[in-house]
């Protein structure tokens, strides 16, 4: 019996011992997320955290021929936000996930933005306008969908490949008539570096673009508004071959992309604690080539709040998007350079959320959450299931 024993013992401390790193890391949110709770409380500054435990049962998205592997997770996000009165502008977040066994599904995103905004008057009109620099980095692990294991080129590991640092620089004028109706037009240039490797025949990802968008926010009454938007985008890839109708690169060219997209969104105010948005949207994108990159992606979604009482909250949101590649027709992946294929499918999330206290200063919440997304493809690496479910808790000033 005693061998037994100790066979036990040993078999806790080393389930025990895989856990530490992400208590560690939880631990480090939950003192970070208290500390700056407190610090802030009596600035004109917002501050929110979420800290939560979940199950994942395919972190990568992969097909089920690559044996998708089900992982548990500790998930941490705060962010700090000016006050909405103030003139000048800035955002910081910092958002982590850590998977318990497979560390190649942990990922952080990081993000900073500064700005200004005010207004001004030009005959019965007063228009608002904001400008502002943002920043954000992206590190997670590349897992090819073609093969499930960490994705490699020419024998090379790109574990790294997807990694990213972004700059944006934004700028925003506004104004209402009379009927209350916004017309909003917005300009964005963005830098976007990807991971750099030195292997021959591997395509580099750094980009630019140019961003004109615009607006109409039309309150149609009380209780209900309706919102048109569409932008036009202007991207080129800095080392980027364009590709053939084969997905192989041609020799002396540079890709180029523009992007033309559209949405429409009703919102819906039930009833003054049911609340109901819907939206359908189409985006077009084509390159400067054989017409290898071109696609088609429309969209439709429908989400809901509802308030219950003693400071309960439901929420649902269903979106289904059909994405199409004609001119891409070969149903294989190419290794290294995984863009976006033709798929369609739906998402699901569904959460329910409680208050737990009620300050003058802050307030705390516990909710579950649950999402869910079938999708299908021509390409069978692409056609996937998964689901998580989460329990956490929040935190934000009041």
């Amino acid at each position: 019996m005693l061998p037994n024993f100790h066979q036990r013992y040993r078999n806790i401390e080393m389930q025990v011992a895989s856990y530490r790193p992400a208590i560690r890391y939880r631990q480090y949110l939950l003192f970070l997320s208290a500390g700056l709770l407190i610090s802030f409380q009596s600035l004109a500054v917002n501050f929110s955290s979420n800290i939560h435990i979940g199950f994942d049962d395919n972190p990568h998205s992969l097909s089920e021929p690559r044996n998708p592997l089900s992982d548990k997770y500790f998930h941490g996000d705060v962010k700090l936000s000016s006050d909405f009165k103030s003139p000048i502008l800035f955002k910081l977040r910092l958002r982590k996930s850590e998977y318990v066994d497979d560390d190649r599904a942990s990922w952080s995103k990081t993000y900073a933005e500064l700005g200004y905004k005010s207004k001004f008057k030009s005959g019965r009109k007063t228009w608002r306008y904001r400008f502002s620099v943002d920043a954000a980095k992206n590190d997670k692990t590349y897992v090819s969908k073609s093969t499930g294991l960490i994705g490699s080129f020419g024998g090379f590991s790109i574990a790294d490949r997807y990694d990213s640092k972004l700059t944006n620089f934004n700028a925003e004028v506004s104004f209402r008539n009379r009927q209350k109706t916004k017309y909003s037009f917005g300009f964005q240039h963005r830098n976007k570096d990807y991971e750099d490797f030195s292997i021959a025949g591997l395509s580099d990802l750094d980009y630019r673009h140019n961003r004109l968008k615009f607006e109409i926010n039309n309150r149609l009454s009380d209780t209900a508004r309706l919102v048109f938007g569409l932008s036009f985008t202007a991207r080129e890839y800095l080392d980027r071959r364009a590709d053939d109708l084969a997905g192989n690169d041609i020799a002396g060219t540079d890709l180029e992309l523009d992007y033309r997209s559209y949405k429409l969104s009703y919102i819906h105010r039930v009833a003054k604690k049911i609340k109901w948005t819907y939206s359908v949207g189409i985006a077009e994108r084509n390159d400067n080539s054989s017409g290898y990159q071109d696609s088609d992606n429309i969209y439709a979604s429908i989400s809901g709040r509802y308030r219950l009482e003693n400071d309960r909250q439901l929420k649902l949101s269903l979106r289904y998007s059909d994405a199409d590649y004609p001119n891409q027709l070969t149903t294989t992946t190419a290794l290294g350079d995984e863009d976006d294929r033709e798929k369609n499918g739906y998402k699901v999330n569904l959460e329910y959320q409680q208050l737990l206290n009620k300050g003058v200063s802050f307030s705390s919440h516990y909710f579950v959450e649950l999402n869910f997304a079938d999708f299908d493809s021509p390409n069978p690496d692409y056609i996937y299931q998964r689901s998580a479910l989460a329990a956490g808790f929040r935190w934000k000033s009041l």
